[in-house]
């Protein structure tokens, strides 16, 4: 496909155009703008559609790591609406910074293995690989777990990023000495969070710590949102012990940060 720009005689791809290679003055550059934005957003939807089918063909993780229900992802609403954010980089919650609670941990814990759950472009991960910890993370975006393995690269730095469910853990051996998830479990579907806690408490050793980050029950554009302190509770105790709870407010409701150790 070529986009005709009139200016000069040039006829410009559309993959220069996406490039930015405009290097002319151009009358019709508005009505060309309009229609390069059409092209990226039906190539967002198109990459993202070829990625839910290798996904659905081969399946998110490793050969080594391949878990049953794997499929769940392409077949979610919430899988297409969070890479659909991902490509467009509409993802607020990825800050890029790793929060004062986990850079506390680190302060004061010995490295050992960790698992970032939901792990998103790896900010969090990189930041543990830094501080010496061996690092696993793992998420259901394509897009996300491409930023992530980019950057841990351009870092120089060996960590084990995955694509997959985090409902679904059943590929992964530990033991984790430290899990990390920052609002993963509480988008999660009720009925996959108990199979999330039960992954987790297979996972990590005696001993080991689990910080979760999580929205409480709220409403959030037209949609409940959030996981109650009782089901937390219900989830994990008393496989762990909860070593500590703050109730605090981000952006527009309440969240909390919980700090578990492996029973």
């Amino acid at each position: 496909m070529a986009v005709v720009v009139e200016s000069r005689r040039r006829i410009y791809s559309e993959r220069n155009i996406r490039k930015g290679n405009w290097n002319c003055q151009v009358r019709t550059l508005p009505m060309a703008r309009r229609h390069i934005s059409s092209v990226r957003i039906a190539q967002h939807v198109t990459e993202t559609f070829y990625f839910g089918i290798w996904i659905l063909i081969f399946g998110g993780f490793d050969d080594k790591e391949r878990p049953m229900g794997r499929l769940i992802n392409i077949l979610d609403p919430e899988w297409w609406r969070f890479e659909w954010r991902y490509w467009r980089g509409k993802t607020p919650w990825d800050t890029q910074i790793t929060p004062p609670e986990v850079m506390d941990f680190l302060h004061n814990a010995a490295p050992g293995h960790a698992l970032d759950l939901g792990c998103g472009t790896g900010t969090n991960a990189i930041t543990l690989a830094q501080n010496g910890w061996k690092v696993t993370g793992v998420d259901f975006s394509p897009k996300a777990i491409a930023a992530a393995r980019k950057k841990a690269a351009h870092k120089q730095l060996d960590i084990k990023f995955y694509l997959g469910d985090v409902a679904e853990l059943g590929g992964f051996a530990g033991p984790f000495d430290y899990a990390l998830d920052i609002g993963c479990l509480f988008s999660l579907k009720p009925e996959d969070r108990q199979k999330y806690a039960n992954g987790l408490i297979r996972l990590l050793s005696p001993g080991a710590c689990y910080m979760l980050y999580a929205w409480l029950p709220q409403i959030w554009r037209g949609r409940r949102r959030g996981i109650s302190v009782e089901e937390v509770h219900r989830l994990f105790l008393p496989a762990f012990g909860l070593d500590n709870m703050i109730v605090g407010h981000d952006g527009g409701g309440d969240s909390a940060w919980y700090w578990f150790t492996r029973q």
